[in-house]
C-alpha cells in the first residue's frame, strides 16, 4: 500500500478542538493509528513535509528514508530526460547552465518548468519558436519565488502555533 502526500493524513492531531471539523480530523487520525497497529503488510508513506507527522505515527513507522534534492549532475540527467526530442530547441540551449541554476528544485519542479516552457511556445496565435535557456531560467525563478513564499508562510504559521501552544499551556 502506498500513501502519497501522507502528511495530510499523518499530521499532528489538533490540541484545541473548537469545531466539528477539528473533531473529525482527530477522529480520522486516531482511526488511522489503530489501523496501522492492525496492519501486517508493508505501507509506504511519502511526503516532503515529514516534520508535520504526529509523533504517534512516527513511532509506528519502521523505516524513514529521506530523499535529497538532486545534485547538479543529477539535475542535468533529469533535464535531458524531461526535454522531449520533438520540442524545438534553440541551438544555444544550455542544459549545463540550467542544471547549475536549478539548485533547490526537485525533479517535479524541473519537469514542471519544462512543461510550462513548452506550453508558452505553443500559444494560439503566436509563431512557434525554439525554447531558449532564458525561457527555462525565468520559470525556475518563478518556481523559486513561489517556494520562498510558501517557506516564509510555513515559518510564520509555525511561530503562531508555538505562541498559541505556549499560551494554552500557561
Amino acid at each position: 500500500m502506498h500513501w502519497d502526500e501522507a502528511d495530510t493524513i499523518l499530521g499532528k492531531r489538533l490540541t484545541s478542538v473548537t469545531q466539528s471539523s477539528d473533531h473529525a480530523v482527530n477522529t480520522s487520525r486516531t482511526t488511522m493509528l489503530l489501523e496501522l497497529e492492525q496492519h501486517s503488510g508493508p505501507i509506504i508513506f511519502s511526503t516532503n513535509l515529514i516534520k508535520n507527522y504526529d509523533r504517534a505515527f512516527e513511532r509506528r513507522i519502521d523505516y524513514l528514508i529521506e530523499f535529497f534534492l538532486p545534485t547538479v549532475k543529477e539535475r542535468l540527467v533529469l533535464l535531458e530526460r524531461f526535454i522531449p526530442i520533438e520540442l524545438p530547441k534553440h541551438p544555444e540551449l544550455n542544459l549545463e547552465e540550467l542544471a547549475r541554476e536549478s539548485e533547490g528544485l526537485s525533479p517535479a519542479d524541473l519537469k514542471r518548468a519544462i512543461l510550462h516552457g513548452a506550453v508558452r511556445l505553443f500559444r494560439p496565435g503566436r509563431k512557434i519558436r525554439a525554447i531558449e535557456t532564458g525561457d527555462i531560467l525565468a520559470i525556475f525563478a518563478s518556481i523559486k519565488l513561489g517556494k520562498a513564499a510558501i517557506a516564509s508562510h510555513d515559518k510564520i504559521e509555525t511561530i503562531e502555533e508555538e505562541k498559541l501552544t505556549s499560551q494554552i499551556e500557561e
